[in-house]
């Protein structure tokens, strides 16, 4: 999977969420989130990643 995918992925559902349901690219593909950013990306060279930035919420909860 690619990078791009992957960090969407887990930036969209829990780790339970991925367990529980969300385990199959099909299922995957029926969140309309995860539709829109498949039409996005799927725009782009197959090279491209756009990085993302980590939110100050997400900073405070880094293991140190």
């Amino acid at each position: 999977m690619h990078r791009i995918c992957h960090r969407k992925i887990h930036a969209t559902f829990t780790e339970r969420e991925l367990l529980n349901y969300y385990h199959t690219a099909e299922r995957l593909l029926e969140n309309e989130e995860i539709q829109k950013f498949v039409t996005w990306v799927s725009k782009k060279p197959p090279e491209f990643y756009d990085g993302s930035k980590e939110t100050t919420e997400r900073r405070g909860k880094r293991r140190r």
